[in-house]
């Protein structure tokens, strides 16, 4: 080969990416592979990792420090196993943690434990905190100045107290109309320049209405609603009490689901206790080439074969009469005197 085709040559390596498809680059990463010892892979497709893998399998060659191809074959083995022995504690977790979060809907579910889930004390601290302005409202109304703006929120709520005070007149209150309030539900929602001098209008309407003094159908109203404010203190208290015991009910439920089915449980106990007992054979096996390479004497492992045979527990029946068998035995098998 001349020096011009060299030089092409490596011109044309520089240009070169290497296999593109998966196919060739699955061929090209065992190139330096001498033999098939550390090829073997025990991955889940799509669940785990290539790379974690082989830093596992990598990090037990390093601890293990095999020599020679036996003792290579047999760490990759222990690595395998131990990969194995991971995966199964990962299932008990994800299992676990799959039954748990199924704890809450399957206890809501459930006929023998009330009325479910309670609602959220939120809900009821947010009715206790509105009344509580409303009536504070009511209660200040006569001392505040016309100008003093009120919160749209706390008045829309308040002339909703006023409407339901008035619901014994159901044929006039719809009528009522109060200069300064829109009377259109949009421009009414949409409404925010609420005053104490435009709540007073509309608390003097709707008493006008009701032929009551406006001073005496504020303070009906503002009754009522300390009413609705106590009333939603004691549901909040409920709320939290209920709240409470379903939180307990959920810890208890969760914590009886943290372990497997007994059916299952049995299965992943043996497959777990089979791995565990390859893994320290195999481990045990590499120790002992290890330690003859080493030049100690290693005796060669016992081997011990058990023949185990089991009899059903006989009857008190069968019992008496082995028993009569072996003394009629013993009486004919006796010298005559």
């Amino acid at each position: 080969m001349t020096d011009k085709q060299l030089a092409a040559n490596r011109r044309n390596a520089l240009k070169s990416t290497g296999p593109r498809t998966t196919r060739g680059k699955t061929r090209s990463s065992r190139n330096s592979i001498k033999h098939g010892v550390l090829t073997a892979t025990p991955i889940l497709p799509g669940i785990e990792s290539q790379q974690a893998w082989e830093e596992h399998r990598d990090g037990i060659l390093q601890s293990i420090a095999p020599v020679g191809y036996l003792e290579k074959l047999l760490a990759v083995k222990l690595a395998s196993i131990s990969w194995r022995l991971d995966r199964v504690v990962r299932y008990e977790a994800e299992v676990a943690a799959a039954a748990v979060a199924r704890s809450e809907p399957d206890l809501e579910e459930r006929k023998d434990i009330g009325s479910g889930k309670p609602a959220d004390p939120a809900e009821a601290y947010t009715k206790v905190k509105s009344t509580y302005l409303i009536a504070e409202l009511l209660n200040n109304l006569p001392n505040m100045a016309d100008e003093k703006v009120i919160e749209t929120e706390v008045a829309v709520g308040a002339l909703w107290a006023l409407w339901a005070l008035s619901e014994e007149l159901p044929g006039q209150r719809d009528a009522i109309s109060v200069p300064g309030i829109p009377d259109d539900d949009d421009e009414f929602d949409a409404f925010d320049n609420w005053t104490a001098g435009l709540f007073r209008k509309a608390v003097a309407a709707y008493a006008a209405v009701a032929r009551i003094p406006s001073g005496a159908f504020r303070k009906q109203c503002m009754f009522s609603v300390r009413k609705s404010h106590d009333a939603a203190l004691n549901r909040r208290s409920q709320l939290l009490d209920q709240q409470q015991r379903w939180k307990l009910l959920l810890e208890r439920e969760n914590r009886s689901r943290m372990l497997l089915e007994p059916s299952v449980l049995g299965t992943v106990t043996r497959y777990e206790s089979n791995l565990e007992r390859s893994f320290f054979r195999t481990l045990h096996e590499i120790q002992r080439l290890q330690a003859a390479r080493s030049g100690a004497v290693v005796p060669l492992p016992a081997a011990l074969d058990v023949d185990l045979t089991v009899r059903p527990e006989p009857s008190e029946e069968t019992a008496d009469n082995a028993f009569e068998d072996e003394v009629t035995k013993r009486t004919q098998l006796s010298p005559e005197k």
